[in-house]
């Protein structure tokens, strides 16, 4: 469960990066994000799928 956890976490943050460009609340972003996490982790083995594909993680801004 720690590992559905840490990957909840992680999806939920990548989704809300995206997110915030789109002029939504803090609220609603981190709302949408928590719901795409939740959908993604029942339908995904995230552990069989290499998530780092054609390098689309996106980074805070100002990281590399």
């Amino acid at each position: 469960m720690d590992e559905k956890n840490k990957q909840h976490q992680l999806l939920c943050q990548q989704a809300s990066l995206v997110l915030r460009n789109n002029g939504l609340s803090d609220e609603q972003v981190q709302r949408i994000s928590k719901d795409l996490a939740d959908v993604m982790l029942t339908s995904w083995d995230l552990k069989l799928s290499n998530m780092e594909f054609a390098g689309t993680w996106f980074k805070e801004p100002g990281t590399q």
